[in-house]
């Protein structure tokens, strides 16, 4: 057995900002979020001092503009990154361990399992944060793989022309079994250039008890009148699935607050690799190995997360695509020398 810790630390990560923005007191916040006249002042159609200076910009152009767009650091740009900014960062923490014991008549086992932790900090989670936003995975990433390997006899005692192609072949399993990526936040969970994007809060727990392809995390959630949205045919929100309200939609003009991922992974299955081979000893300096590899032997679907736009047909639901890859066969000639 060995047990080992792996830990990496990446500073001065290059990370991106919409600079052009407006000052973050323009905002309001989930818990005190701006007034319907504050919200419709900054959405008011004003005289535009730019009229006829933008034909190529509708947005800039007209005889009257939108205020929050004069509002902004520079309003002649629909928007100013500055970008390579040196400020992200990424933690790595694990811990691995590998076991390997030889089994009588010819068998022998292995197998590894980490446990890893990650702490990013590489997106502004709103236009106007000073730092990018510190994202710290609460479920650990788990990842294991058992293998083993079964030697058939070498049938010393026949002759040639029979220990030849029978004798002496590896037979190898290796189970993969991992807890998937984690599912991304309603609308990517992070603020939009002027916060004119729909942002959501999280109110409640979005881990759905019994979960399927169908309903992969809670989907109820309350609109910005605090009223719950009700699931209808075709598009999944609040029932008796899902009946306790796990998210919020803020009103325009809000900064986000819940960064970029849900603390819950995709739903993944193991899979099966087999591979069958021997190696032809030519003399003490020269073999060649013969091998054939059997990858998802089981031909295994894993299918990718479920849409994390609410309101729409997708939301908590996974389309069953496959992601990875089906079954596949391959034949390997090596010379080694």
């Amino acid at each position: 057995m060995e047990i080992a810790y792996s830990g990496n630390k990446v500073s001065n990560l290059e990370v991106n900002d919409q600079i052009n923005d407006l000052p973050a007191s323009f905002y309001g916040t989930t818990k005190a979020p701006l007034s319907a006249a504050q919200s419709n002042a900054l959405n008011a159609k004003v005289n535009n001092p730019m009229a006829g200076l933008f034909p190529q910009t509708a947005s800039l152009n007209g005889t009257t503009i939108l205020q929050y767009l004069l509002d902004v650091p520079f309003p002649e740009f629909t928007g100013v990154t500055d970008d390579y900014i040196s400020s992200g960062s990424a933690l790595y923490n694990s811990l691995a361990v590998s076991v390997k014991k030889e089994m009588s008549h010819g068998f022998e086992i292995q197998g590894n399992f980490t446990w890893a932790k990650i702490l990013d900090q590489n997106v502004y989670l709103n236009p106007t944060d000073a730092t990018p936003f510190r994202y710290q995975d609460a479920t650990p990433n788990l990842r294991g793989n058992l293998f083993g390997t079964y030697h058939f006899a070498r049938f010393e005692g026949m002759p040639l022309y029979a220990r030849l192609p029978l004798g002496g072949w590896s037979l190898q399993g290796a189970l993969r079994a991992y807890d998937g990526p984690l599912v991304p936040a309603p609308s990517g969970g992070v603020g939009s250039q002027y916060g004119t994007s729909t942002t959501y809060s999280i109110i409640g727990n979005p881990v759905q008890g019994n979960r399927t392809y169908s309903r992969s995390f809670n989907t109820c959630y309350l609109n910005t009148a605090g009223q719950p949205v009700a699931s209808t045919a075709t598009v999944p929100g609040c029932d008796s699935n899902s009946p306790n309200p796990a998210f919020q939609q803020n009103p325009l003009f809000t900064l986000a607050t819940i960064g970029p991922y849900l603390n819950i992974r995709e739903l993944v299955h193991p899979l099966l690799d087999l591979s069958l081979f021997k190696t032809f000893r030519i003399h003490e300096s020269l073999n060649f190995e013969l091998r054939g590899e059997f990858f998802n032997i089981l031909n295994t679907p894993n299918f990718g997360a479920p849409g994390t736009t609410p309101n729409t047909t997708s939301w908590g639901i996974v389309t069953k695509t496959q992601v990875n890859d089906p079954r596949l066969t391959q034949l390997t000639v090596r010379l080694n020398f």
